[in-house]
């Protein structure tokens, strides 16, 4: 009998020794319980930013600073220029330049301009900063499908920003530039910018200057010499356009002019120089002439309100009446 029960107590003790076994094997084959060392963070400056720098490592103080090669490139810290230098030269296509925030600030408003090109290229983003104080803030104008963002370019001797055919701006401010506060050439897109004159408007200055197949939409212009200007077959549309020195907003042929406000222009709120246009729902008051259609030409103006002005409505347009009550769906109203 005693001899079963000592074979019994070593088969049990030989189970719990097989268990003991594979529960510290389990814990050994799950790795170490220690965490992994952080990962190394000695690696070159490509590896770490893979942006370049400007001014460039090794920089010697001179002006400008020429970006040459196509890549993504990043401003470092505040940047002042000297004399009547350019301050950044774009001198390659396929270019992006993140201001990150800083400020580059001009030597003379007489000469030199902040970020320019010398020559034609294409594909350039510049964003996310101010140029002030130089002949111009952004100066390319032979830049081709450009795309300006969040700029704020202001106390600059001639334009704030100027680009080429088929650019997009957007998201920017341009406040007492002595020119043109926006300048782009055809088929470009202004969205959703600020632009004024504090005290006097500028001498020669319009707010938003663009060429033909445009389009101007959601931004406020105040202050300058002239509010919006476009070229043919362009849209200016829900923009707001106040204390004008000569006219607010002016379009020339085959465009629509939609949802606009234009107010205190010592001219025309709105001034229709073509035929072919679209002008409908524009509130246009306290101005010499609201809507000016002066030449009689044949385009469609409806649903527009017209107020205070010492012309209404000059020129052919639809139907004006003086209250909504009994009016047509489609009628410019006078009050």
């Amino acid at each position: 009998m005693q001899n079963n029960i000592n074979r019994a107590g070593w088969l049990v003790a030989g189970v719990l020794a097989l268990f003991v076994a594979a529960a510290l094997t389990g814990v050994v084959s799950g790795g170490p319980l220690d965490p992994p060392a952080a990962p190394s963070s000695t690696g070159t400056l490509p590896q770490v930013e893979p942006r370049s720098p400007i001014p460039p490592v090794g920089w010697n103080g001179t002006f400008p600073i020429v970006i040459s090669q196509p890549g993504s490139y990043f401003l470092t810290g505040n940047l002042t220029g000297i004399g009547f230098s350019h301050g950044i030269q774009i001198g390659v296509s396929n270019v992006t330049l993140d201001l990150s925030g800083f400020t580059m600030t001009g030597g003379s408003t007489a000469g030199g301009i902040g970020i320019y090109s010398a020559a034609t290229y294409d594909n350039i983003t510049i964003r996310n900063g101010t140029v002030t104080g130089w002949a111009s803030g952004i100066g390319l104008a032979q830049i081709n499908r450009a795309v300006v963002d969040d700029i704020r370019a202001y106390g600059n001797g001639g334009d704030g920003i100027n680009v080429g055919s088929s650019s997009i701006i957007r998201d920017c401010v341009a406040q007492n530039n002595s020119n043109e506060g926006i300048e782009a050439g055809p088929f470009a897109i202004v969205t959703g910018c600020a632009v004024s004159m504090i005290g006097a408007p500028s001498p020669s200055g319009t707010g938003i200057q663009v060429g033909e197949g445009s389009l101007v939409e959601r931004n406020t212009v105040k202050g300058t010499q002239n509010g919006i200007s476009t070229g043919d077959a362009s849209t200016i549309q829900n923009n707001v356009v106040r204390s004008i020195g000569v006219t607010g907003i002016k379009v020339t042929s085959d465009s629509t002019v939609i949802g606009n406000l234009s107010t205190l222009s010592t001219t025309s709120a709105i001034w229709i120089t073509g035929a072919g246009n679209r002008i409908e729902g524009n509130t246009a008051t306290d101005s010499l002439v609201g809507i000016n259609n002066g030449i009689s030409a044949a385009n469609l103006i409806v649903r527009n309100v017209a107020s205070g002005n010492g012309s209404e409505y000059l020129g052919t347009v639809g139907t004006v009446v003086t209250s909504p009550v009994g009016a047509e769906a489609w009628a410019n109203f006078d009050y």
